[in-house]
């Protein structure tokens, strides 16, 4: 009536849970076998009185500090990461900074002279101006969500471990 298979499978897995013997001969017979039948099914598998290993403390500390070590080298790399894609942020607008300044350096006083086609020219310019702070603006706004992202990421990665 029970899958023999099923059982033995059932009982390798409780094993190698660490489910002690006795639990496991009620586990089956809450399933229908009888005490006789439980135990021979553990005898087939052969550790009906094989004892359960258990790590030494120096193997739980050294697994443990592999562990600190991998989640530390995480960290750096990822404020590496950061500060990589911070460094690249700031050069984009330095370099953007630097050509306001240069256009703005461009724009002279206009004399009473100048005719409509300069003033013309200069309005462009001074509309181009306004075009660059607004990109300027934009690309901050974009890398500053970009990393509050990669920040938020990083945190439910630490959480999950």
């Amino acid at each position: 009536m029970v899958n023999e298979k099923v059982v033995m499978d059932t009982i390798k897995k409780m094993k190698n849970s660490g489910v002690e013997d006795s639990i496991i001969v009620t586990t089956l017979q809450d399933i229908g076998l009888s005490s006789e039948e439980a135990q021979n099914f553990l005898t087939k598998i052969g550790s009906v009185s094989e004892p359960q290993s258990v790590e030494e403390p120096d193997v739980v500390a050294e697994n443990t500090a592999k562990k600190v070590k991998e989640h530390l080298d995480v960290q750096a790399q990822e404020h590496d990461f950061r500060q990589t894609q911070t460094d690249v942020a700031l050069e984009q607008q330095k370099q953007t900074m630097n050509e306001i300044h240069s256009k703005i350096e461009q724009l002279k006083p206009v004399s009473g002279e100048t005719g409509l086609k300069e003033l013309k020219d200069l309005s462009k310019k001074v509309d181009d101006l306004k075009k660059d702070i607004s990109d300027s603006n934009a690309n901050a706004k974009a890398v500053k969500q970009l990393m509050e992202k990669v920040l938020e990421a990083n945190r439910k990665i630490l959480n999950k471990l």
